[in-house]
């Protein structure tokens, strides 16, 4: 059975690239267009993974995360923060938020890859 993945970005451009990648690569793909979308999915189905941006309108990526580890059965579903933001502290913000991954915008493919299967193996594991 394939590892699902929750992607929630609020840049359809993105949702669409970041769901080729995975979705090619034999992952489940579900999305979410911001913060709250993504909560409702989460609170509704069981995720593998969850790969968040962080400036999205009504909740941002942060604020998502820490909601992310309240949730019972996504407390430990690893979060891979993709963003554009380079501002000092971003890093440290998410890693506190319960990210565990942190990449920047524009990404390689293959570093978007990779990062994803090293927190949810690879998609039938």
């Amino acid at each position: 059975m394939p590892k699902k993945l929750l992607l929630i970005d609020d840049d359809p451009e993105m949702l669409g690239l970041e769901t080729a990648i995975l979705t090619e690569d034999g992952f489940e793909v579900d999305t979410a267009s911001d913060g709250p979308e993504g909560i409702g999915k989460l609170e509704a189905n069981k995720y593998d993974g969850i790969v968040l941006d962080v400036m999205m309108p009504r909740m941002d990526g942060y604020e998502t995360a820490k909601r992310i580890q309240e949730l019972a059965f996504h407390k430990k579903t690893p979060i891979v923060m993709v963003t554009g933001v380079t501002e000092r502290g971003a890093l440290a913000q998410g890693f506190a938020a319960g990210v565990v991954v942190f990449m920047h915008k524009p990404f390689n493919p293959a570093m978007f890859r990779s990062a994803i299967q090293s927190v949810v193996g690879g998609p039938a594991e």
